[in-house]
Formats: structure tokens, sequence, C-alpha cells
């Protein structure tokens, strides 16, 4: 069957909006990624004090449960709790993770284009080295608070 899904482009808006004593001091930024035809977007509800499984990524992604990180050109995690944390968790494969804490209601952003390097430490020693948005094997959360948080999911790719 030949797909009828035609390429598009995603369009990002970024904007503060702030008058500080009588100054507009806000910005915008727009970025597009081009050739997106493929979307997953999801809601996953992550039971309290645990880790979940958000997405896996391989080099050669099967059928929906993993996708190829060379093709994803954004990633959105959002919390959509009103009131309990959580910490994104993004791994290289080898037990080094880069931890970022999602307050309520916050998101989270990756996007390709740019040099990604982050630093990838273990949760053990947070020691660790600088990866690259293609070293990413996983993304996980995991809920503090003793309360389950939603967190929504979107990533586009070509």
């Amino acid at each position: 069957m030949a797909t009828s899904v035609s390429n598009a482009t995603l369009t990002v808006t970024v904007e503060e909006q702030l008058y500080l004593n009588g100054k507009d001091r806000g910005s915008k930024t727009v970025h597009t990624f081009v050739n997106v035809d493929e979307v997953m977007s999801f809601i996953k509800t992550c039971p309290a004090d645990a880790g979940t499984m958000l997405l896996v990524f391989d080099t050669t992604p099967d059928t929906g449960s993993n996708l190829n990180i060379a093709d994803v050109k954004y990633i959105r995690l959002t919390n959509l709790d009103a009131s309990v944390a959580c910490e994104i968790g993004i791994g290289d494969g080898t037990g080094n993770y880069a931890i970022h804490k999602l307050g309520p209601g916050q998101s989270y952003v990756l996007m390709t284009g740019v040099d990604d390097t982050f630093e990838l430490g273990t949760l053990a020693t947070g020691s660790g080295a600088t990866a690259g948005i293609n070293d990413i094997t996983s993304i996980a959360v995991h809920c503090y608070g003793g309360a389950a948080v939603d967190i929504e999911v979107f990533v586009a790719s070509v």
C-alpha cells in the first residue's frame, strides 16, 4: 500500500512576554523542522515513587515501540500534574543518565540541528562523559511525592 502521508513542516515557537521597569524584555524564537512525516503523541500515567520508561531508541527500530534517534527532530515532555514534580532520565545505554527535574506544569524540550551535548552521569556517582543527542538510547521518568503523574510525550521525526 502506498502511503498518503505527505511530509510537513513542524513549527515550534518559544515566546517570553515580560515588561519590566517599563521596557519590553521578552523575546520570541521560532524553530522549523522540515520533512516531518512521523509523529508520536501520548499521555502516560507514571506511578508514584517508581520509574517508567517513556521512549526507547535504536538504530534499527521496530514497529511502534522504539525509534531511530537519528530520525528524531523534536521531543517534548510535559508534566501535566499541578503539584507533583518528577525527574526525567536521558540514558545512553551504559547506565549513565542525564537527570532533569520537571516541576508541575513544566516542559522539557530536545531539538536537533544544533550541537546538543549534555553531561551524562551515573546515578550512583554523578560522574560521566559528555554525550550528544545521537547517543540517547532511552528516556524515562521517575515520580516522587507519593502521587502518580501524567506525562505528555510529543515526538516528531522524519
